[in-house]
């Protein structure tokens, strides 16, 4: 009996030290969801001047983005098209209201006359929804799922998630997000890297273990 305890312990003890080699890589493997907000990154890339601001800008842009690593190394990332289509148009509803606003403050402080959006827009002979269009075209919500999804290989250690832009590549380690891993919740923090000032709108983004 005294022996088989001392196997079981000793078992016990290489199932410990074989998941302890497995770092965070392993404690990774599975699906992960997080609703990105991308809607800092919309509004810095729209270089809004500190006026139009006040009227353009938006509040949320949540899409939802589901992140698999697999156990062989590799990983996927993905993004729900339902949910681009509904924040793409919560942004039009957003902008035509902010837009409709602009244009009449515009129109007082430039050339103190009052007029209402809809009479602005009738006399310069454009529509509301044409601005809205021009702005939030109907491919938009497939181009972002498109630009999102991506494959590659992965790696994490020390607080540091490297992956590849393809299955072809290795992972770069001068390239890797900063990451928390507390249970069922992963927290990418930031960007280290090329154009790494560009990225940081979106951080940070909360993973929830999902399978």
């Amino acid at each position: 009996m005294k022996k088989r305890i001392v196997s079981v312990v000793m078992l016990l003890a290489m199932l410990l030290t074989l998941a302890a080699c497995g770092g965070d890589k392993a404690k990774l493997v599975g699906k992960w969801e997080c609703e990105m907000d991308m809607a800092d990154q919309i509004n810095a890339e729209m270089e809004l001047d500190e006026e139009s601001a006040q009227y353009l800008s938006f509040s949320n842009f949540e899409i939802l983005v589901c992140m698999e690593f697999n156990s062989d190394g590799t990983y996927a990332m993905t993004a729900d098209l339902d949910s681009a289509r509904a924040a793409v148009n919560a942004a039009r509803e957003e902008f035509a209201d902010g837009m409709a606003q602009y244009l009449e403050a515009v129109m007082v402080e430039q050339m103190g006359i009052e007029m209402s959006a809809e009479e602005i827009l009738a006399a310069s002979g454009v529509t509301m929804e044409d601005m809205v269009a021009e702005a939030f075209p109907d491919s938009m919500a497939d181009e972002l799922v498109d630009e999102i999804a991506q494959e590659g290989n992965y790696d994490a250690k020390d607080g540091k998630l490297y992956t590849s832009a393809g299955l072809e590549y290795a992972v770069d380690p001068a390239i890797y997000e900063t990451y928390v891993l507390q249970g069922s919740t992963l927290t990418v923090t930031g960007f280290v890297g090329e154009d790494s000032d560009d990225s940081t709108q979106i951080y940070p983004m909360v993973f929830k273990k999902i399978g």
